[in-house]
């Protein structure tokens, strides 16, 4: 039998229950929930505050914002190529919590030297950061999976891991009038704490062996 059908039930509920409850047993997962979705709340508080502070404090148009997110999407295009030829197995939670604190570092030069060019320079480094999280983030998950989950996992653990993006998004929404570098501290933190549970709590290859 196709694996990938393995144990299905034919009915969304079940099988997406099931899903959830073989994410939650499975160590690898389990981590990657809790430091990714906790990145995405700085990812999400982030993309909401970037706009504002091009439109208010630089008083730049719309076209400046299009422009930064054009830069971060080159540079973390590039870098996934070239990620993509770097072997990370045995060492992916050093690459997922560096490529954090890497995305850390990119938004706390935005807070701490907020001029245009600066800001530029940080989507590039920012973007660069990307490369190294997607890849082995994907690489990773697909290989801690038993291959007869492959799809109800994935959907349900890449729903956990993008759910802190929009309350991230709703939180900045509500702070940004009141302070920009207090919701872009935030999302550095977020950022930070993402890196940490990332490293301390995504299993080694030891310890599953």
């Amino acid at each position: 039998r196709d694996p990938a059908t393995k144990g299905e039930t034919g009915r969304l509920l079940p099988d997406a229950w099931r899903g959830l409850a073989y994410v939650a047993r499975n160590r690898t997962l389990r981590a990657l929930a809790l430091a990714v979705s906790t990145s995405n709340l700085g990812w999400g508080m982030f993309f909401l505050a970037l706009p504002v502070l091009v439109l208010q404090r630089f008083g730049r148009g719309p076209e400046f914002v299009g422009l930064l997110f054009a830069l971060l999407g080159i540079s973390g295009s590039v870098a996934v190529l070239l990620m993509g030829r770097v072997s990370t197995r045995g060492r992916e939670r050093q690459w997922l919590a560096l490529a954090m604190l890497g995305e850390a570092a990119a938004i706390a030069i935005v807070m701490l030297y907020p001029d245009p060019l600066i800001v530029a320079l940080a989507m590039l480094a920012l973007g660069i950061a990307t490369g190294p999280f997607d890849i082995v983030l994907f690489t990773l998950r697909q290989r801690r999976t038993d291959p007869a989950w492959l799809g109800r996992a994935f959907a349900v653990s890449m729903a956990l891991n993008f759910v802190g993006f929009p309350i991230g998004s709703a939180i900045a929404g509500a702070v940004v009038p009141i302070s920009i570098p207090l919701v872009l501290l935030a999302a550095v933190t977020c950022e930070t704490l993402g890196a940490v549970f990332a490293f301390v709590g995504v299993p080694g290859e030891d310890a599953l062996a």
